[in-house]
């Protein structure tokens, strides 16, 4: 069958041009009803999401685009492989398999396949992701094809910039102007543009990418790949575009205050001195006034932004040295929060406190006792019952029945099962919400879904007395790393991870937030949200594909005498990896950023390639130079 070909190889790469240069960019209200599972969460039936729906919807569509090309163009010649790519290719067909089963198998099907409200990565976006790989290792063939990447990402990096400028100084274009409103809300929700707010102060950047933290997985992958472009440009007018676009790179890193962004583009400098350690010595000359330049535009930054430039450092620092520090294993976080425990037994509640145990009985009214029996005294004051007992002053509860006779007539049946709501308040915090039935049955209850729920301690490993590392990651990565264990073969399913994370570990959340109502949504770790979403050997997958890749990097740049363009765009690609792969130790993936990495690494794996094919053929030809050379000056018979 003879294949169609493309009389403009432009065509070609226009996918790619979009993903990387307008996909980023789409911030569009959607109104999502949630199915039963995400309403028990969150407490709402429909969600808002201004940053990932249309972003996905647009990924997978241009994934599908991506498709029919190599569908109807691919040949068996231009197919890449070698033993590298095939490393890679295995390792994402794990990463593929794993994810197909894993949300086959999943107990939230809908979420599986087509993923969260605020986050979408499905199975279909995820499989998607893997299209936009290998379209992008099919495409990439000569350096003249670099400029459908390098193009549209300066276009995306100046434009979150302005935009992220806006922001910073507390004035959001998307939300302080009309034409702005109206591009984020649809015309059907135009009731809504009024009442607008961004959840984040000034001061902060997000840009179009949801939220600051993504904006350092984003600057992980742009600033490295734009330094080294910059440093091996020979061009002055191309080098000077590639400072331009690195220094609104370096505002984004600094502006958006987001640590993950630090880590990552710390450990893809580290990367490239020691790739370019011959090329740096060379060109010492440059460094001190570089890294002088450097210092002096990040000190004016900082003077400008009174010192918000710098404001997270010290937590980062802070966080470093307590990520290696032993953990304590004598440290119990419930020496630090004002209760110990609470309980049901029957219809009393228990609650325990370093100094005492309170058991409040609901039957006819509310009964005191401490945990040898003796009566407690509570004095009700407007409807709340307040002791003047130090050992539980701190307690105070609120007993509330229904007035029947106010009870519109189609929820009397409701109301009439129910005996008393009490609310318990700790340090004058409503927190805790129990429902006493009738019959006698009593319960803890969310008070938004009015469902019952079941006060627990989550299974931990780890991280013990660090729980408030990273902010609060300790405490994530304590909970999220027993869920790994249970989803080593198979994951709970692609996306699902706040539907499985144990959100009734009340106590915990209290020491690690200090508060019990936070939703933990997502592990902040790329590595743990692939592992327990979509399963153990779907991260064995990727670390493989990652690993080969890393390896075969290292190999080809490793100390040159010199790099010509083609090694060059090959680094770059490289070290954007290695950078976004160090901010996904603290960031998971996004529908915002993940579509870059994985055009970098398409990238960077087809250069590679390129390169290992070149130098195989070089080397082939001089063995066959010295053969001819030996034949030359053998002596004749």
């Amino acid at each position: 069958m003879k294949k169609y070909e493309f009389n403009f190889k432009w065509i070609l790469f226009l996918p790619i041009a979009i993903l990387l240069g307008f996909v980023p960019l789409i911030t569009r209200l959607n109104i999502i009803e949630v199915d039963e599972r995400t309403y028990e969460i969150f407490g709402s039936v429909h969600q808002n999401d201004f940053f990932s729906q249309y972003k996905a919807t647009a990924i997978i569509s241009l994934a599908v685009i991506m498709g029919a090309i190599i569908f109807l163009t691919i040949e068996k010649r231009l197919v890449k492989t070698d033993i590298v790519m095939k490393f890679m290719y295995g390792g994402l067909i794990l990463f593929i398999l794993s994810t197909i089963i894993s949300t086959v198998l999943s107990e939230h099907s809908s979420v599986s396949v087509w993923g969260m409200f605020d986050r979408a990565e499905g199975m279909i976006t995820i499989l998607a992701y893997t299209v936009i790989f290998f379209y992008t290792v099919y495409i990439i063939n000569t350096t003249k094809d670099y400029k459908y990447i390098i193009a549209p990402l300066s276009f995306v990096i100046i434009t979150i910039g302005i935009i992220g400028f806006f922001q910073y100084i507390g004035k959001d274009l998307m939300l302080t102007t009309e034409i702005g409103k109206k591009l984020i809300v649809p015309e059907k929700y135009a009731e809504l543009r009024n009442s607008l707010s961004s959840s984040f102060k000034y001061g902060k950047i997000h840009g179009t990418l949801y939220h600051y933290n993504y904006v350092g997985s984003f600057v992980s992958l742009t600033v490295p790949f734009f330094i080294t472009l910059m440093w091996f440009e020979k061009n002055w007018r191309l080098k000077r575009w590639y400072i331009l676009v690195t220094l609104f790179n370096i505002w984004l890193l600094f502006g958006s205050t987001a640590r993950s962004g630090l880590v990552g583009v710390g450990l893809s400098a580290l990367m490239f001195m020691i790739i370019y350690i011959k090329e740096l010595l060379r060109n010492k000359k440059w460094l001190i006034p570089l890294f002088g330049i450097g210092i002096i535009v990040v000190v004016i930054l900082n003077f400008a932004t009174k010192g918000q430039i710098f404001s997270r450092i010290p937590s980062l620092v802070n966080d470093a040295i307590g990520i290696f520090l032993p953990s304590d294993p004598d440290f119990n976080y419930k020496d630090h929060i004002p209760i110990r425990n609470l309980h049901l037994d029957g219809s009393t509640v228990v609650i325990e406190k370093n100094d005492g145990t309170l058991d409040t009985t609901i039957e006819n009214g509310l009964e005191f006792t401490d945990e040898n029996g003796n009566p407690v005294i509570y004095n009700p004051n407007e409807g709340v019952y307040t002791t003047e007992d130090p050992r539980f002053s701190n307690l105070s509860f609120t007993l509330v029945k229904a007035d029947m006779e106010t009870i519109p007539p189609e929820e009397v049946a409701y109301y009439e099962n129910i005996n008393y709501d009490l609310i318990i308040a700790i340090d004058g915090q409503d927190l805790f919400y129990v429902r006493n039935e009738v019959d006698g049955t009593t319960y803890f209850m969310d008070p938004r879904t009015l469902k019952p729920i079941i006060i627990e301690d989550a299974p931990v490993i780890g991280f013990n007395g660090k729980e408030k590392l990273g902010s609060a990651r300790g405490y994530i990565w304590s909970r999220s790393l027993p869920m790994l264990v249970d989803t080593f073969f198979i994951g709970n399913g692609p996306d699902t991870y706040v539907l499985e994370f144990p959100q009734t570990d009340y106590l915990g959340k209290w020491y690690a937030y200090n508060t019990i109502n936070m939703i933990v949504d997502k592990p902040h770790n790329l590595y743990l949200l692939i592992g327990i979403n979509q399963g153990g050997f779907a991260l064995l997958g990727f670390m493989t594909c990652i690993i080969a890749y890393g390896i075969d990097s290292l190999r080809l740049y490793f100390n040159r005498s010199e790099y010509n363009k083609m090694e060059v765009m090959g680094g770059a690609c490289f070290l954007a990896v290695v950078g976004y792969l160090g901010a996904g130790v603290f960031n998971d993936s996004v529908v915002s950023v993940a579509p870059i990495f994985w055009v970098l690494l398409g990238c960077g794996a087809s250069i590679n390639w390129a390169l290992n094919k070149q130098r195989k053929e070089q080397k082939k030809h001089v063995v066959i130079e010295e053969t001819f050379k030996i034949v030359d000056i053998a002596p004749a018979k």
